[in-house]
This record gives structure tokens, sequence and C-alpha cells, in this order.
């Protein structure tokens, strides 16, 4: 582990590099649409090569474009709503 890419990030390091609040940071990995982490114990962690995964994955070429930040190959479900007026 001599190299600093692999050296894992704290939460609040991992929140400036996505430049998100460690709050909103907390919320997408409680919701599960965050960058994958490492619980060391009760610590969460981050991996570098991870946070940048998740950055190239929710890259975009138009607003238009419908996927999700978890798997970019899966479109999004419809809502409850939608489901309804079919």
């Amino acid at each position: 582990m001599n190299n600093p890419e692999d050296r894992l990030l704290s939460g609040r390091e991992a929140a400036f590099l996505l430049h998100l609040s460690e709050r909103t940071l907390e919320r997408h990995r409680a919701a599960g649409t965050g960058p994958r982490y490492i619980l060391l114990g009760r610590a969460v962690r981050y991996r570098r090569l991870d946070l940048t995964d998740y950055i190239e994955r929710a890259a975009r070429q138009s607003t238009s474009e419908v996927v999700s930040v978890t798997d970019p190959q899966r479109r999004a479900r419809p809502s409850a709503a939608h489901l309804a007026l079919e």
C-alpha cells in the first residue's frame, strides 16, 4: 500500500473530492446510489478508484438520457403513478 492511490479515504475526504457535503454522501450511501465503500468495523472508507468509477458512471452526453447512477446499463424504473396510467 505504498501507492497514494491505494490509501483509504474518510467520508470527509471522499465528499470533498466529489464536491458534495458529507451528509449528502451519507444519504447516497444509505440509499445505495453512492460510490462503493468499505466498512471497517464502524468506520466507512472509500477507495479513490471507486470514487473515480462513480464519477465516470455518472457522466452523461445529454439531459435526455435516463440511466440509473448505480447501474448505467439499466433504465430507471417507471414511477407507480406512471404504471397506474397504463
